[in-house]
């Protein structure tokens, strides 16, 4: 049986003045296409009239639906507070789009952090102390076990 997509893909193809149209990055996920519509006009903050709202319609682009992945066994007995710890220090939440590369990779503290702390001693996190702080980062087991909670596109 074929994995059903946990985020499906919706682009605008036709609106008299959206500039979604104009996108070809711009990607609402949604359940249906009326709530990737719906999820469009929430995001346009009222700049969309009417007939803009009337004449849009959108399509179903499977090749850009989001997959969960199996989560790491490292990750499975973990508290929520703990894996919160880690997801934060890389800049992302559970369920988003795995990213090309995480923006960041730290979470600062003025004194230890007992999450992290006990994090560095599972091999997830480092201690990076500098000067008056505590640094945290995630390791690179670390990383590659928080990017089993985010989500994948099917290889095509």
């Amino acid at each position: 049986m074929k994995n059903k997509p946990f985020k499906k893909a919706y682009k605008i193809i036709h609106c008299i003045d959206c500039s979604h149209t104009d996108n070809d990055e711009y990607i609402v996920y949604a359940e249906t296409s009326g709530k990737a519509k719906s999820k469009i006009i929430r995001e346009s903050e009222g700049s969309l009239v009417w007939s803009d709202v009337l004449s849009m319609s959108c399509r179903r682009f499977k090749e850009n639906d989001l997959y969960k992945q199996s989560t790491s066994k490292m990750l499975i007995e973990l508290p929520d507070n703990l894996i919160v710890n880690l997801t934060h220090s890389l800049g992302v939440c559970i369920n988003d789009e795995i990213p090309k590369e995480f923006y960041r990779n730290y979470s600062m503290y003025y004194s230890k952090h007992k999450g992290c702390e006990k994090l560095v001693k599972l091999g997830l996190m480092e201690n990076w102390k500098k000067l008056d702080s505590e640094i945290y980062g995630v390791t690179a087991i670390g990383i590659e076990a928080v990017k089993t909670l985010l989500l994948i596109k099917m290889p095509t």
